[in-house]
């Protein structure tokens, strides 16, 4: 003998088939283009163009969490630091991006925040275009540092090869 499932139970249960319908039908044209993920990161790392201060990275993070690219929420936080590992390779300024850094404050834990946002990049080849950004930017990058590959063993990615760079696009790099 078949169940008779309720009215309100009906309807509960078609309008969550229609929302997951209209989720998962979202057309490849809605999605951002590499490019387009490229040009949303490297303007979120930028400088506003009248006062001079640090833009939100907030928006390109959203883009590349709607690519597929890093999950919705940080792979770890640390200290005022959203840190956010690619999933898939992805080339940002010429070099494959690891990691995407948000540094901000929500609650004060102690001295010292200065947001902005920041990246770690597998190097390879020509660096022209890294150092000409982080120039124009008023960022700063530094090569294969200590701290660069700690902070990738305390993210997973410890045995990752190579040479790595951060660049650092926060408030303390506006002024070097």
């Amino acid at each position: 003998m078949a169940r008779r499932v309720p009215h309100r139970q009906r309807l509960l249960l078609a309008a969550t088939a229609l929302a997951m319908a209209a989720v998962l039908a979202v057309p490849a044209a809605a999605q951002p283009s590499p490019d387009g993920l490229q040009r949303a990161l490297a303007a979120g790392m930028g400088l506003h163009p009248s006062s001079g201060g640090r833009l939100e990275a907030g928006p390109a993070i959203r883009q590349f969490i709607a690519a597929g690219y890093v999950d919705r929420r940080p792979t770890r936080r640390m200290d005022y630091t959203d840190y956010r590992v690619l999933k898939r390779p992805f080339q940002f300024l010429g070099q494959r991006l690891l990691v995407i850094e948000e540094e901000y404050m929500t609650q004060y834990i102690g001295c010292c925040v200065s947001e902005g946002s920041g990246a770690i990049l597998r190097l390879s080849g020509d660096r022209s275009e890294l150092t000409a950004f982080a120039a124009a930017n008023k960022c700063r990058v530094s090569v294969d540092q200590p701290d660069i590959r700690a902070r990738l063993a305390e993210l997973g990615l410890g045995r990752e090869p190579g040479e790595f760079a951060r660049l650092s696009c926060r408030e303390r790099d506006i002024n070097g």
